[in-house]
């Protein structure tokens, strides 16, 4: 059974996974490198990825543990740390009572890598195992989960981080980095988990986790750090269904990078209500400047009644001295090509709920061959919703999906909860 101290340094900055040289290993094929953005000749780790249940002690010590927990290689809310520019070739092995993908987060891999079942690879099945390509052109906050019964697996925690990380002499140094991890949980009083997902909850705003928790657990994490010292915070709100607002007690913080893009840092005494909203599977790149030894840095999510601390910053003596405040830049700039906004289309969507066909077009056919395969998945769920969505004009077309977890639309799914 993993202790609570396990699981902290399990999230924590200090508990993340290097990538040492031994890890190198074989060139994918060339069906895996099809839509691959780094060269054939990049360099290559080869690492090992599993997924199972455990017991965790999500209510903290003392508490009934909580059974089928969801985890990568057997650590709760894992951290991989990759230099950039590298291919990952993940070997990944489904050790978990029912299927499965694995799918890379803002990413840009091959379509046969994206994990999403049964569109860019079959489901993997309990011992099933699958390769994966994981090409890393871009630095900055990433993470993966599964694109099958994604509300379940991730609701019991079924999520991990990957860190890519510019070359050592591009790299911005800070005293310390923290990461936070929004993610609630659903669970009865002995600590079980209660269904994630709720008719009520599909049919409005989304079901909620009644127990609020930072890096795993509902006690909010106090960090030290140096006084007058700079901290990097790393947030990621992988909750389904929770936004918040993130923000700080202090004027001297600024927000570096919005889902792992390097941004012109930007001070949040500049940003509307001084917060920058973050929903579902939403990272940002922080820099905090501590005060003197003694003082706190609240972390918050001001989007409740009472704010809810995120993490508190202690500051302590260390023998820095206090300087003016300067945001650091992450460098270098990104190479991610950019869209071609002058010749930019203007579609409008027309976004309604129905049982049948729409005001302005009728249903998709029964025999559609992309509404059949995500209906018949074994990665949905058993419950029918019937989302809609079309383009009027002309062109009009609609998708309607009898779907538990994800709704489908024209664009592609989106999860929902």
């Amino acid at each position: 059974m993993l202790t609570r101290r396990a699981l902290m340094l399990a999230t924590a900055a200090a508990g993340v996974v290097g990538l040492s040289p031994s890890a190198l290993g074989l060139a994918p094929t060339s069906d895996a490198l099809v839509g691959d953005p780094l060269p054939s000749d990049a360099p290559i780790r080869r690492l090992a990825l599993s997924t199972g249940e455990m017991e965790v002690p999500l209510l903290g010590s003392g508490r009934p543990v909580t059974r089928r927990f969801c985890a990568y290689n057997g650590t709760p809310l894992m951290t991989w740390r990759v230099p950039q520019g590298t291919r990952l070739m993940v070997d990944f092995e489904n050790r978990l009572p029912s299927a499965t993908t694995v799918h890379w987060h803002g990413i840009r891999v091959p379509n046969v890598s994206d994990g999403v079942a049964p569109l860019t690879q079959p489901v993997i099945p309990p011992g099933g195992r699958f390769s994966y390509n994981v090409p890393l052109p871009d630095a900055g906050f990433y993470f993966f989960h599964p694109h099958c019964d994604e509300t379940g697996q991730v609701g019991r925690g079924l999520a991990a981080l990957l860190l890519v990380e510019e070359p050592a002499e591009q790299r911005v140094a800070f005293d310390v980095e923290h990461i936070i991890v929004v993610k609630d949980w659903r669970l009865d009083e002995d600590g079980q988990f209660l269904p994630s997902f709720t008719d009520e909850g599909a049919s409005t705003a989304g079901t909620f986790g009644n127990v609020r928790a930072v890096n795993g657990f509902p006690k909010t994490p106090r960090i030290e750090a140096p006084a007058h010292g700079d901290v990097r915070i790393r947030t990621i709100v992988a909750d389904g269904t929770r936004v918040i607002d993130f923000g700080c007690d202090t004027e001297d913080a600024a927000l570096l990078a919005c889902d792992g893009q390097a941004i012109n840092p930007v001070l949040f005494s500049k940003l509307p209500d001084e917060v920058w909203r973050m929903g579902p599977a939403m990272r940002v790149d922080v820099h905090v400047r501590m005060p003197e030894a003694g003082k706190e840095v609240t972390i918050y999510d001001y989007r409740t009644a009472e704010p809810f601390p995120l993490t508190t910053l202690v500051a302590v003596d260390r023998g820095k001295k206090k300087s003016a405040f300067r945001p650091k830049p992450l460098a270098p700039p990104r190479s991610v090509p950019l869209p071609d906004v002058a010749r930019a289309e203007r579609i409008e969507f027309l976004v309604q709920t129905a049982a049948g066909a729409t005001i302005i077009a009728p249903p998709l056919p029964a025999d559609d061959p992309l509404a059949k395969a995500l209906v018949d998945s074994v990665c949905v769920g058993d419950k029918t919703f019937w989302p809609s969505t079309a383009i009027p004009g002309p062109r009009a077309r609609t998708c309607a999906c009898r779907r538990r977890s994800t709704c489908c639309g024209t664009g592609g799914a989106t999860s929902s909860r």
